[in-house]
């Protein structure tokens, strides 16, 4: 992925998934930096929204798995992965989340 932004992200429909969960990807990047993991809540009619975040650092190099543990995903309407803004593209093989039911896993 190549950003054409200032915050490039993957995003997902969960479905309403709740629990606690794992979001793992693997990614390889020249440069590294920040990026993070975003949890929007479904949205429903007159209820205030709270996105949930967790944050993860990328270093530039080798591909690299990383894991991002969340205490309680839910209700979960859509997920966001943030990666680091830089010149050169982001290379994204797989990202997963376990233990969502049922689990599931984006290979690129």
């Amino acid at each position: 992925m190549t950003a054409k932004g200032p915050a490039p992200f993957l995003g997902v429909a969960m479905g309403g998934r709740s629990g606690q969960a794992v979001i793992k990807l693997r990614v390889r990047c020249k440069d590294g930096g920040a990026g993070q993991i975003e949890l929007l809540p479904p949205q429903k009619a007159n209820m205030p929204s709270e996105t949930r975040s967790a944050p993860f650092e990328l270093t530039g190099g080798d591909w690299q798995e990383v894991s991002v543990a969340l205490p309680d995903m839910g209700p979960v309407g859509i997920l966001r992965v943030y990666l680091p803004v830089q010149e050169q593209p982001v290379e994204v093989d797989w990202i997963e989340v376990t233990p969502s039911r049922p689990s599931r896993r984006w290979d690129f």
